[in-house]
Parts: C-alpha cells; sequence; structure tokens
C-alpha cells in the first residue's frame, strides 16, 4: 500500500499537467481567434476593393505552382484550310465574294466574238494553264493573273465558263477545271453526288472534315502546292476530280505521317 505522501504527490503532479493542457489550449484557441480575425478582416477587404478578382488570383496562384509547355501548337485541320483558304482568296482578290453562294468568278470573262477563232477552243478535261492568247481584263478583277503563282493562274476553263470563285482557292489547276466543267454540265449528267443542288456546298463541307481528311494543308506557306493534300474522305466522295499527280503526291504524304494510301472502297 502506498504511503500518503506518495499518493499526494501523484495528485499533484497530475494537477499540474492539466493545467499546462489547459494553457496550450487557450493558447491555440487565441491563436485561431487571431487567425480567423485576419481572415475576416481580409476578407471584409476584398469585398469592399473594386479591384480584387478571385478568378485571377486563382489562377496567378495556380501558375506559381505549374508550369505548361508552350513549344507545341495542336493544329486544327479545318482551320488550318480556313486560314490557307482565306490567305489565297485575299491574293486572289475574292475574299469579299467567296461566302456569297450567286456569286460568280471574276476571272470568267465569257466567249467573246472577237475570240471565236481557233486560238481559242472549247475547254476539255484535259488540265493545265491556257496557252491561248489571253482574253480582255476584267475590270471586276483588278489584278493581273499573271503575278500570280503559276499553279493559281486562271486556266481557259476558268476564263470561259462560269463557275463559283471557291474553286478558284483549289491549289490545282486540273482539279479546278474538271470541277468546273462537271458542275456546267446538265444534272442528269454529272456524277451523282454532283447532281445534289448544294453540291458545291458538300464538296467544301467535306473538305473541311474535322478529322482531317478532307484537305490538309501542312506547313506555313499555303501558294506551294505541295503543302495541300486530299484525304481518304474527300477522296472517296470526290475521285473523280482529282488527277493521278494530286492522289500520289497525297499518298507520299500521307505515308510520310504513317497513314493508309487513299483508297475507292466499295
Amino acid at each position: 500500500m502506498a504511503e500518503p505522501w506518495a499518493v499526494s504527490d501523484a495528485i499533484t503532479n497530475r494537477l499540474w499537467s492539466f493545467e499546462a493542457m489547459d494553457a496550450d489550449l487557450e493558447t491555440e484557441l487565441h491563436n485561431l481567434g487571431d487567425l480567423n480575425k485576419q481572415f475576416g478582416n481580409g476578407f471584409t477587404s476584398f469585398q469592399g476593393s473594386d479591384t480584387f478578382n478571385i478568378s485571377e488570383e486563382l489562377q496567378a496562384d495556380d501558375t506559381a505552382f505549374f508550369t505548361f509547355p508552350d513549344d507545341h501548337t495542336l493544329e486544327v485541320p479545318s482551320l488550318t484550310l480556313l486560314n490557307a483558304a482565306m490567305r489565297v482568296a485575299q491574293q486572289l482578290n475574292v475574299s469579299d465574294i467567296i461566302w456569297d453562294m450567286t456569286a460568280i468568278s471574276p476571272f470568267y470573262q465569257g466567249l467573246h466574238h472577237s475570240d471565236s477563232d481557233s486560238s481559242l477552243s472549247p475547254p476539255s478535261l484535259d488540265s493545265g494553264l491556257s496557252t491561248s492568247r489571253p482574253s480582255p481584263t476584267n475590270s471586276s478583277l483588278q489584278m493581273d493573273p499573271n503575278e500570280l503563282p503559276l499553279h493559281l493562274q486562271p486556266t481557259r476553263t476558268q476564263r470561259l465558263i462560269a463557275h463559283h470563285p471557291l474553286l478558284d482557292l483549289l491549289p490545282w489547276p486540273s482539279t479546278r477545271d474538271k470541277m468546273i466543267q462537271v458542275f456546267n454540265l446538265p444534272v442528269h449528267m454529272r456524277p451523282s453526288n454532283a447532281q445534289d443542288p448544294m453540291g458545291l456546298v458538300r464538296f467544301v463541307y467535306d473538305m473541311e472534315d474535322e478529322s482531317g481528311e478532307g484537305v490538309l494543308v501542312t506547313g506555313q506557306n499555303p501558294f506551294e502546292p505541295g503543302t495541300w493534300e486530299i484525304g481518304q474522305l474527300l477522296f472517296e466522295k470526290w475521285w473523280w476530280a482529282f488527277d493521278t499527280a494530286v492522289v500520289e503526291s497525297s499518298n507520299r504524304s500521307r505515308k510520310n505521317r504513317g497513314k493508309a494510301k487513299l483508297v475507292i472502297r466499295g
């Protein structure tokens, strides 16, 4: 049995320990109260400030802890194509009319009586730039076609057959000729996808395929024909508009990116 004095000392020590715990707890509560007071004062100052923006504060805080690589740009095929097409349209001076579905290309000059000799035979499906003497300058064009890159200079078909200026943007003269001539045929003589009254719109829509299987433009120079290539979706629907050289060039680019060759399914 413990001595009375030993029990008394144990009780005293226990009481001192409780008092110490109470003191520590009181200190912590005091510190917490100070933090709450500071937070409240700060929040009040934020509320009273017209310039405080919680989104900006959070964004600034995030950027202090996270960094993101900025050396790679994600390309969206349809937007890349649109940018390239608009640059070409500006060069051709048709950017103001390409969205008008009733517009006629300023390259079109018609068959003038003064040109009705043997030097101007009717256009054929054979592609290539016109080797005949040039027609009188179209005042609405306000530019010299001879100043354009060779592959964008108007062909005889473009000058003799009325067509929409969207077709002038295509970088392949043979494709421009075929599209213009096919859409100039009676409806029942056209390929099925060109018989639709909105056929040209559908062609443009297929060019803008979001997966990149319409028309893909790579590189920074849209005036270089080699930077344009056709994809599987466009080729499968409009194969008759593209000659062998266009298909082979596109296949070479696709092979370099690990893509399968263009094929006509079914």
